[in-house]
């Protein structure tokens, strides 16, 4: 009667995981499909955008496709752990020409930072601060 009962418990626990295993296997292909038409709706500079996530990371691809250097990635780095840094106080020419307007610049192009007081030129800002996406990049190469 034990060993009747061990099988029925053995059962009970199974079938459910045994039951998904199955039908993903049988519906790969469509479960497949479906993935691929699934599509991501986000809003960008007040337009509302949808597109599919392949499209979304083919894009966001080609827009990071420049390795960053050792000084933008220690400028990010700063920018983390002190939650934002002073212009001022790191001493940053960021004025048309200045010595790290050239290499500041393409980090802030790239929505990786975010420059205070908002709505104004990199040459008047005051400080410098992580966007969601440069935090998730942080964040990750920290985790790798």
């Amino acid at each position: 009667m034990q060993t009747a009962e061990i099988i029925v418990r053995y059962i009970e626990v199974l079938i459910w995981p045994l039951l998904i295993t199955v039908g993903l296997v049988s519906f790969r292909e469509p479960l497949l499909e479906l993935i691929k038409k699934s599509n991501v709706k986000f809003a960008m500079h007040g337009v509302t955008i949808e597109t599919s996530a392949r499209k979304l990371t083919e894009s966001l691809s080609e827009t990071f496709k420049e390795e960053l250097t050792e000084k933008q990635w220690s400028l990010l780095e700063k920018i983390q752990n002190k939650g934002g840094v002073s212009v001022k106080e790191e001493g940053l020419n960021l004025r048309t020409g200045g010595e790290d307007f050239e290499w500041v610049r393409p980090i802030r192009n790239a929505g990786l930072i975010k420059t205070l007081p908002e709505g104004h030129v990199i040459e008047l800002s005051e400080r410098l601060m992580l966007t969601k996406l440069g935090r998730l990049l942080m964040e990750e190469r920290k985790a790798q």
